[in-house]
């Protein structure tokens, strides 16, 4: 997703400045007008654009949108930041699931639902917790669940991705017969969480990069 606003100020045909994580940002002028882009990362953290570290044209100064501009996008980003993990932090919080497909009306899981490919990365970091929890699928319950089993649920949920991309073959050589019971037993070993975590980045890395 690419931002872009119209600062009214004469400067430089080009010039660049850096987001708060290093990201570059460009700056066009058209005229008086510079379009400034700030292009916007596909996952939950927002880039910041740091305009008050932009380095100021010789021809001219930076006009008075600009400070208002920086203060908009930090605003939106930081309030953006905080809702997304606050909803992987509260993974506790989901008590019902839905059955194929039926709507719930569970706070947390349906603020993930609507974060999408956002939520990924955060929920892809909880895979290892082995924080225990209720089970809060309506079917196959399982006594030994955990955060990091609620959180592999949600982004199955979300990506809709099949288990053959995302499982090792552990697990895919049982799937038919056993289910989900083939991932539960793997994870056992704790360890495999690791496994699972890992594959789960190379899928979502090689997801964005397509």
């Amino acid at each position: 997703m690419v931002l872009a606003f119209l600062v009214f100020e004469q400067g430089h045909d080009k010039y660049p400045a850096t987001g708060a994580d290093g990201v570059k940002i460009a700056v066009f002028r058209k005229g008086r007008a510079n379009l400034v882009f700030i292009r916007a990362a596909a996952h939950r953290k927002r880039y910041i654009a740091m305009i008050s570290q932009m380095r100021a044209p010789k021809k001219g100064k930076i006009g008075l949108l600009v400070p208002l501009l920086f203060l908009l996008l930090l605003s939106f980003s930081c309030g953006s930041n905080k809702i997304d993990q606050n909803y992987c932090d509260r993974l506790s919080e989901i008590k019902t699931m839905p059955l194929k497909g039926v709507p719930v009306e569970d706070d947390v899981y349906n603020g993930l639902m609507k974060m999408g490919d956002l939520a990924v990365p955060c929920l892809v970091d909880q895979l290892t917790n082995v924080t225990k929890t209720p089970d809060p699928r309506r079917t196959p319950i399982y006594s030994e669940t955990t955060l990091g089993d609620v959180a592999l649920f949600v982004l199955l949920d979300i990506t809709k991705v099949p288990v053959e991309d995302v499982f090792p073959k552990e697990i895919i050589n049982k799937w038919e017969d056993q289910g989900i019971y083939a991932y539960f037993a793997f994870v056992e070993k704790e360890v495999n969480r690791r496994v699972i975590q890992d594959r789960w980045r190379n899928w979502y890395r090689n997801h964005k990069a397509g």
